[in-house]
């Protein structure tokens, strides 16, 4: 980032600190509300978001140990080592 920006951005940062001392109560009051709305929601999104990945990674992993069970199984490796190195039960092993 070059100085012009970072010191276009503080100045911009310090015009609306300026800006919102110069509210009167109620505009204030009604500037904090919505200010505090929108933290809550963007909260709530970056929580959502990183719930959203950490179900997806663990969806990836069952899918890659199912299918790493059924090309051991196609391979003729024993259902009990098969279950043994993927943590599957024998019935889903069995079922693939």
């Amino acid at each position: 980032m070059s100085p012009f920006k970072e010191k276009e951005a503080y100045f911009r940062r310090l015009l609306d600190v300026a800006n919102v001392n110069a509210l009167s109560p109620k505009e204030r009051a009604t500037y904090d509300e919505n200010l505090k709305i929108y933290r809550d929601w963007k909260a709530t999104m970056e929580y959502a978001v990183e719930e959203a990945e950490t179900k997806g990674k663990a969806e990836g992993e069952r899918l890659a140990t199912l299918r790493n069970a059924r090309n051991m199984k196609k391979a003729g490796v024993d259902l009990s080592l098969i279950a043994e190195c993927t943590g599957l039960s024998l019935e889903i092993i069995q079922s693939l």
